[in-house]
């Protein structure tokens, strides 16, 4: 079991995920850090899951809020999701995403 920290970027000057898609993703076994008070219009901007694989949760972001969580984003602001998760050794793995919103594996 491995656990995957979900990130959102207001990339463009706008959250990407609405308050629907944060319950969505609760609603599909996220534990979704939800703030007391709004930051810059968001309800929440992180989230993480427990589970056997990396992509089991990529797929499950997917599924719960239909979002491509490889979309590319604004030019200058980044990406506006971002996925990370932690091995047994304790080494920090990040997606390597090509041109086009490819994925290409963990690094």
């Amino acid at each position: 079991m491995v656990t995957v920290r979900y990130s959102s970027n207001n990339s463009g000057g706008s959250w990407w995920l609405s308050k629907s898609d944060w319950e969505k993703l609760e609603k599909a076994g996220w534990k979704v850090a939800w703030r007391d008070k709004d930051f810059l219009g968001a309800s929440a901007t992180e989230a993480s899951i427990k589970t056997e694989s990396p992509e089991k949760a990529i797929k499950s972001f997917e599924k719960a809020t239909g979002q491509d969580p490889w979309e590319e984003g604004c030019n200058c602001c980044g990406c506006p999701h971002n996925f990370s998760y932690v091995d047994a050794k304790g080494k920090t793995h990040y997606p390597e995403v090509a041109r086009k919103t490819k994925f290409v594996g963990w690094r």
